[in-house]
């Protein structure tokens, strides 16, 4: 077990939405000392973020802001990624999410003592008023689900380990909807998952959310990635069975926004 091992926060954004401000905050406010917050965008838009941020926030935790090299989400936190691989752990937040007091400590405390590859937790769903719309509290069986069928395993508020992935990128720069899923597909065969019975993080369910709004091909793209890390003829079984169910709970739940 290792004193405050250093983990990485990672922020992808376009500097557009508002909400992004509430979100560097609920970093800049977790109670972990060794916490290091990469922030990346575009060349257009790094130096302004960067300058807004500084002007907003007088006290902070350590910052870097990254020009992304490459267009798209993932190959960002890929280069953010890259650039924390001395890091213990690392984690990243959409700017439309936030952390839970204490998410951070957490996580740390959960993976050091269990030695798991990951930690994830209860997620609250909130729309665009900040009205608690939803609660995800599957736990273990929300993991098992995402392996078949709904993928109910929180990203928001999560933490891994790096080591796992040292030798690689982060994720696939093809995936814009279903990476955090073949994240954890990937990851699971390294070690186990740790579920924390406690909220770790906010999620904005809201129509301009790119799952949301882009549901049928974030479905279809979250299909072919467990298809691709089916082992035998019984998961993928399994992954056909769940379609049509699958589907169904997804488009149930764009009625709570």
């Amino acid at each position: 077990m290792t004193n405050n091992p250093a983990v990485v926060i990672a922020i992808a954004t376009t500097g557009v939405r508002p909400s992004l401000i509430k979100t560097v905050e609920s970093v800049y406010q977790q109670n972990y000392e060794n916490l290091t917050l990469k922030i990346i965008s575009s060349k257009d838009t790094i130096f302004s973020i960067e300058d807004k941020i500084q002007k907003f926030f007088e006290q902070k935790k350590s910052t870097e802001f990254i020009a992304e090299t490459e267009k798209g989400f993932s190959s960002a936190l890929n280069q953010a990624f890259e650039s924390a691989k001395t890091a213990k752990y690392f984690g990243w937040i959409n700017d439309d999410d936030f952390f839970a007091e204490g998410a951070i400590t957490r996580a740390v405390t959960e993976l050091e003592s269990s030695g798991a590859v990951a930690a994830f937790g209860q997620l609250i769903y909130l729309n665009e008023d900040g009205r608690r719309v939803g609660f995800n509290n599957f736990g273990k069986l929300g993991f098992w689900s995402s392996r078949y069928g709904p993928n109910l395993t929180p990203q928001p508020g999560s933490l891994f380990s790096v080591k796992p992935l040292a030798g690689s990128q982060l994720l696939e720069p093809e995936h814009k909807y279903a990476m955090d899923l073949d994240l954890w597909l990937r990851l699971k065969n390294s070690g186990d998952f740790v579920f924390i019975k406690k909220p770790q993080a906010y999620m904005l369910w809201h129509q301009d959310a790119i799952t949301v709004r882009d549901r049928k091909k974030a479905l279809r793209e979250a299909f072919q990635i467990r298809k691709k890390h089916s082992k035998n003829f019984i998961e993928k079984f399994l992954i056909n069975l769940f379609w049509i169910p699958t589907k169904v709970i997804a488009y149930l739940s764009l009625k709570i926004i």
